[in-house]
């Protein structure tokens, strides 16, 4: 079966910093303790994380593009371990994660991946506010707090038929609300005080709905190699209609193009009002569409999906100022 392929109505853009970090931040990266398989790294290098992050928060200049690029990557690459561990095998681990970043990295209990996000999370808090840092710390472990409440469904032997309950159950562990917080820190704002308007809420909501939904589509290759059944809106589609793959797909892209139109419905309904003309809200929805061009871009051809030995990326001929 072909690769599902999805177009974004979105111009691609890139920031001009990726070809400066590329060398020294795979050194660096992957001479933590979690990479010291010569195959592994050989694959996280051909991943590309300096480019996820280039193309998904372009604003980024070089110092913000690193660190997201590893916080990107530390994440990937570490719930990519702990999903292979499922129904329950890997609770006391996400746990332990969870309890290091609420505690601010002060200590370290999971001892694995822990000084990797030890470090990161430093480099961070060098210029980033202790209040966004905070928040920035919550919604990580929120997001672990979900991942284990996913598992436990998995543990329960709970299986999806209803797509609208498979959603809803992936929106805490998709972990889309991390890159928001990570968008604002590209851009050097804080929408604290904003992020409960509830015209920036139904925005927020919106964009995390149609990650859920593209992301599945784009990444159905590789689930079905890995036989991650249990965890794709295409195969919930399958299930729930008893139909084949193809006509599952295509039900799929049909979600992703009314949630993609619904969230521009919504952002342009926001962009009319003071609140949405702000310059820190404008430039926040803005890095919305930008890191949907660019996740569309990288899913699609990223090693990690494709399965390829290399990745194949396009440089848009406009970069992000």
């Amino acid at each position: 079966m072909e690769r599902p392929h999805l177009r974004c109505r979105y111009p691609m853009r890139m920031s001009p910093h990726y070809d400066e970090i590329g060398d020294g931040f795979h050194e660096w990266f992957l001479s933590y303790g979690p990479f010291g398989d010569q195959h592994r790294k050989a694959r996280v290098r051909a991943t590309d994380y300096p480019y996820l992050a280039a193309v998904c928060w372009p604003a980024s200049d070089r110092r913000r593009l690193w660190d997201i690029a590893a916080m990107a990557g530390a994440f990937t690459e570490r719930d990519g371990e702990y999903d292979a561990q499922r129904y329950g095998a890997s609770q006391a681990n996400l746990r332990a994660s969870a309890a290091d970043m609420r505690g601010h990295y002060t200590t370290v209990t999971e001892k694995r991946w822990g000084p990797l996000f030890t470090d990161i999370w430093h480099r961070f808090a060098e210029y980033v506010s202790a209040a966004q840092m905070a928040r920035f710390a919550e919604v990580m472990a929120t997001f672990l707090d979900g991942c284990i409440a996913y598992d436990q469904l998995l543990v329960a032997g709970d299986t999806f038929t209803c797509v609208e309950e498979y959603l809803a159950a992936r929106y805490l562990p998709l972990g889309q609300l991390i890159d928001h917080v990570m968008i604002e820190i590209s851009l050097g704002v804080d929408l604290a005080d904003v992020l409960d308007e509830p015209a920036v809420r139904d925005v927020v909501r919106a964009d995390v709905e149609r990650v859920a939904v593209y992301q599945d589509i784009l990444s159905l290759h590789k689930d079905l190699a890995e036989g991650e059944d249990a965890e794709n809106i295409v195969l919930v589609i399958a299930r729930a209609d008893n139909c084949a793959l193809p006509r599952a797909i295509a039900a799929a892209r049909a979600i992703h193009n009314e949630k993609m139109a619904r969230f521009d419905r919504l952002a342009e309904r926001l962009g009319s009002t003071p609140l949405g003309r702000e310059p820190d809200v404008a430039r926040f929805v803005e890095g919305l569409r930008d890191f949907t061009a660019g996740l569309i871009q990288w899913t699609r051809h990223s090693a990690r999906y494709t399965l390829a030995e290399a990745s194949r990326w396009h440089i848009p001929s406009h970069q992000a100022v």
